[in-house]
């Protein structure tokens, strides 16, 4: 048997595609139902290369960002549009297509850790959080896939840590004339080393976010913002992330027992926009063809793991800038913006060195930051 913690995007997805190959699967969620916060999500198009979703959970398209920072502007116009989804529908939708392939789901079990006896398999301790009592199983194959703040990773020790961010977003009528097939991103550095976001999810409404690091205070930072742009929120929905980080591996044996951390649980996010959806997907594919073939996970990450390096070290050179930094920067996207949008945020390493290339200003500041320090440090 091959238990799945949590019901995630990422794990609904590794279990309906385990139960499709003839496995026996268990996803344990700890919810009473599998029912998350809802939250808008924006996603490019490769999405459609691992779902065929139905056109009714896509809920807007964009296809073109505006830049600011520091008075400056910068435009970049996508050649395939993102979309717009709502997490909560995804994931209600995967979920029935793990079922009807037969994947038992079991709801109300948070996972309560591992016992590991005699050399032998793992004991995984389940709490039914109704009735208060302790489960335990004895899964062949254990899969984390608990999000950001995943238990089962920090069950496996202390190496296994990831570093984790906030995100906040609110619900807004979208300013009169505002393009509804616009985002719109500011760095303020000021209050985060990240960025706010405006993302259209209607011709008429949007969510306003931001991101900050984990405890920065991302209800102050949005609400400021909110006030100083002169919207009004309507309601607030958020979550958390973990940043990937070259080098902790996502897998481990315990006994006879093979584990698998996919998704937020396994840092595959990338850590430029903090997008997850898509490489959490790749994850889990990648981890279903570990167990079903019987080889390694880390071979068949390594095309998603070269991606998320290029986007960890891009991130690493992001970090210091001030706003005047990137507000130099905008000014040299103008005329190149179209390279930019050419291709999507989740196959950014194929066309990394011709970023390098079409870029002069961002090449010279990405080459000096790899000279001041090593890449394999924490975000």
């Amino acid at each position: 048997m091959i238990a799945v913690i949590g019901a995630s995007s990422s794990g609904l997805y590794a279990a309906w595609l385990l139960a499709q190959a003839g496995h026996q699967v268990r996803l344990y969620e700890r919810t009473p139902a599998v029912r998350p916060h809802p939250r808008r999500l924006i996603v490019t198009s490769s999405l459609l290369r691992f779902l065929t979703i139905p056109e009714n959970l896509i809920l807007h398209h964009v296809d073109a960002f505006e830049f600011f920072a520091d008075g400056h502007r910068g435009y970049v116009q996508l050649k395939t549009p993102d979309l717009i989804i709502e997490r909560r529908d995804l994931i209600e939708w995967l979920a029935a297509k793990a079922r009807k392939s037969g994947v038992d789901i079991r709801e109300g079990r948070a996972f309560s850790g591992l016992d590991l006896k005699d050399g032998k398999g793992v004991t995984v301790k389940l709490l039914h959080t109704a009735r208060g009592r302790q489960e335990a199983i004895q899964p062949a194959v254990l899969i984390g896939a608990d999000g950001a703040q995943s238990a089962v990773r920090e069950a496996l020790g202390p190496e296994y840590r990831l570093p984790t961010v906030s995100l906040l977003q609110a619900k807004i009528l979208l300013p009169q004339g505002y393009p509804p097939h616009l985002v719109r991103i500011w760095f303020k550095k000021e209050t985060t080393p990240y960025f706010f976001w405006l993302v259209p999810d209607s011709p008429k409404t949007g969510v306003v976010g931001v991101i900050v690091d984990e405890g920065e205070g991302a209800q102050q930072a949005l609400d400021g913002f909110i006030r100083q742009m002169g919207w009004a929120p309507l309601a607030y929905e958020g979550g958390h992330a973990s940043l990937y980080v070259p080098g902790v591996r996502p897998e481990a044996r315990r006994g006879r027992t093979r584990i698998f951390l996919v998704g937020d649980a396994a840092g595959q996010v990338k850590a430029t926009t903090v997008g997850g959806t898509v490489a959490g997907l790749r994850g889990a594919a990648a981890c279903v063809q570990a167990i079903v073939k019987g080889t390694s996970y880390g071979e068949k990450l390594a095309l998603l793991r070269r991606e998320l390096w290029v986007h960890s070290f891009i991130r690493k050179f992001l970090h210091p800038l001030d706003d005047r930094h990137y507000g130099e920067f905008l000014s040299s996207l103008n005329g190149r913006g179209s390279f930019l949008g050419g291709f999507s945020r989740d196959e950014v390493s194929s066309h990394f060195i011709s970023l390098l290339l079409k870029h002069p200003r961002f090449s010279f500041r990405v080459l000096k930051a790899k000279a001041n320090s090593p890449v394999n440090v924490r975000p």
